[in-house]
């Protein structure tokens, strides 16, 4: 291959792998009652735009049951782990057994110099599994707590039971 052509194809490599950001860190919805259980996977991907960052975050449920999923004021990090900008876009939704879908999509207002230094995101995340099982533990786990009546339990579950589909 010609040293020119090499050249141009390693720039628009470059250019390519620079205008659609992903994050490699592992970020999961885990169960309230456990951190240690992971439910889903977050997967964010973010683009440099002329006014900031425009971002897309999708869950990927892990279970062989539907999962409620809440995610809420996505933040973007740099490398230090400062935070350079975030949205307070929110949403909340269904997914069918093991799949994906979009959950979050929106744009940050940021520099040009802030937006090209975003290294990784962070965003407020809640699941439950819509299982009976899932279901049970969790109202076992918040009836525990006492805070709330069973019927103002069953009533936030059945609230999650009914919440549309991710997109």
């Amino acid at each position: 291959m010609h040293s020119g052509t090499r050249t141009l194809v390693a720039l628009l490599l470059l250019l390519a792998t620079a205008s659609c950001r992903r994050a490699e860190q592992g970020t999961f919805v885990t169960a309230p009652f456990n951190d240690a259980t992971r439910l889903a996977r977050i997967d964010a991907r973010w683009q440099v735009t002329p006014t900031g960052l425009h971002f897309q975050i999708r869950v990927e449920n892990r279970l062989a049951d539907r999962l409620f999923v809440r995610l809420a004021q996505p933040s973007f990090r740099d490398a230090d782990g400062n935070r350079l900008g975030g949205s307070d876009v929110a949403r909340e939704c269904v997914l069918p057994p093991h799949s994906s879908g979009l959950v979050l999509d929106g744009d940050v207002p940021l520099s040009a110099a802030d937006a090209n230094r975003v290294a990784w995101f962070d965003v407020e995340r809640f699941g439950v599994p819509l299982s009976d099982r899932g279901r049970g533990i969790y109202r076992e786990f918040l009836l525990q707590q006492r805070v709330r009546s069973p019927t103002e339990i069953d009533a936030e579950l059945t609230g999650y039971a009914a919440a549309p589909p991710c997109g």
